[in-house]
């Protein structure tokens, strides 16, 4: 059909499937169907395809003498689970590093410079700067959440942009005067 010759520019009606394609999971896939009679799915990566993922689902149509391969394509899914998996990757990361420095002058005002006054001034401001840091980083992750969480929604209405630029200069004034 349209789409398998979408998929798979070379095909041609009769033509083996080991010219369209030599993925072993697929082929072993479609083996299976064939000497058990029953349906079977299996998860691809098509190298020829530029390394598009597929979920693939082979049905034995036996009154036709043939079998049916539907393939959805969930190559989207899995850019998007790999980029997922790196933003908390780096999420964790930009956290750790402000909390390690806090922990650190936390253990160092606890134990040698207890009562060092000048390491206390030097000391909690430097803390305070690394709590906003990590605070502003949560607020971030919480506002992409709640991104998320509306994408499947459809906007509705009208929007002043002015308003919403005007309160984005508000929120970030005393970031820019810092």
């Amino acid at each position: 059909n349209r789409h398998a010759a979408n998929l798979f520019p070379s095909i041609a009606r009769g033509q083996p499937l080991s010219l369209i394609t030599r993925n072993p999971d697929l082929i072993q896939s479609i083996e299976r169907v064939s000497e058990r009679g029953r349906a079977d799915t299996t998860e691809i990566t098509e190298r020829m395809l530029q390394g598009r993922r597929f979920i693939v689902s082979s049905s034995p149509m036996p009154a036709a003498q043939m079998l049916l391969l539907q393939f959805r394509d969930t190559s989207e899914q899995a850019r998007l689970a790999q980029l997922r998996s790196d933003f908390i990757a780096n999420a964790s990361h930009e956290l750790r590093t402000p909390l390690a420095s806090i922990k650190g002058f936390i253990e160092t005002l606890q134990g040698p410079a207890r009562h060092d006054e000048a390491a206390w001034t030097r000391f909690l401001p430097i803390m305070e700067a690394q709590a906003g840091r990590m605070n502003r980083i949560l607020d971030d992750l919480l506002s992409l959440s709640r991104i998320e969480m509306r994408a499947h929604l459809r906007p509705e209405g009208e929007v002043d942009v002015v308003e919403v630029v005007g309160q984005v200069i508000r929120g970030l004034e005393p970031l820019a005067r810092e």
